[in-house]
C-alpha cells in the first residue's frame, strides 16, 4: 500500500504561482493604493514614495515602456476604466516592450468584488516573454515571407496562363 500523501499548502500553491511572475502588485481599486507582493529592487525603490496605485503605474509606465508602446499601455493600465472593461472578464493581458526586461505579459486578475459586482481589488502581474514573442515574432516573418513567395508564384501562374491562352488563341485563328 502506498503512504497518502498531504495535499500541497496553499502556501506552497501560491509560490508555485507567484514563481512565474517577475512583479505581483495588489491593488485597490476603491482606495487607489497597493501593495508590493513581489517585484524587482529597481521597482520597487522606483515606487517605494508613491501611495497612489494609478500615480505608481504612470510613473513605471513611463520609466520601463518602449515608447512605441507607451499609448497602448497607458490605456491599458487605466485604472478608472478597468472596471468596466472587467465587467465580464476575471483577467485582462497584455503584450508589451519594456526598456528594462524585453517583452512583458501584463495582466490584471480580478481578486475581489463587492455584492454587487464592482470591482473592488485585482492583482497586476507581469512576467517577460522575451522567448515567446521572439518565436512568435518569428512565424509572423515566416508568415509574411510565405505570403509574398504565394503572391508571386500566383503572379507567375497568372502571366504564364495568359502567354498560353494567347498561344491557344493564335492556334485556333490560324486553324479557321
Amino acid at each position: 500500500l502506498q503512504e497518502k500523501k498531504e495535499p500541497a499548502s496553499i502556501d506552497d500553491i501560491s509560490r508555485a504561482l507567484a514563481s512565474i511572475y517577475a512583479g505581483i502588485f495588489l491593488i485597490d481599486l476603491v482606495h487607489d493604493n497597493y501593495v508590493i507582493i513581489k517585484s524587482s529592487k529597481e521597482i520597487a525603490s522606483m515606487l517605494e514614495q508613491i501611495e497612489s496605485a494609478q500615480q505608481a503605474i504612470n510613473v513605471a509606465i513611463q520609466r520601463t515602456v518602449s515608447t512605441d508602446e507607451l499609448s497602448d499601455v497607458q490605456a491599458f493600465m487605466n485604472l478608472a476604466s478597468l472596471p468596466e472593461r472587467m465587467k465580464t472578464e476575471k483577467c485582462l493581458n497584455i503584450d508589451y516592450e519594456g526598456m528594462v526586461s524585453g517583452w512583458v505579459k501584463g495582466s490584471f486578475i480580478e481578486m475581489k468584488r463587492d455584492n454587487t459586482g464592482k470591482l473592488e481589488q485585482i492583482l497586476y502581474t507581469y512576467q517577460t516573454i522575451n522567448k515567446e514573442k521572439r518565436k512568435e515574432l518569428e512565424n509572423l516573418q515566416q508568415l509574411k515571407d510565405d505570403y509574398a513567395r504565394t503572391e508571386k508564384d500566383n503572379e507567375a501562374a497568372k502571366e504564364a496562363f495568359a502567354r498560353e491562352k494567347v498561344v491557344l488563341e493564335d492556334r485556333n485563328t490560324l486553324l479557321t
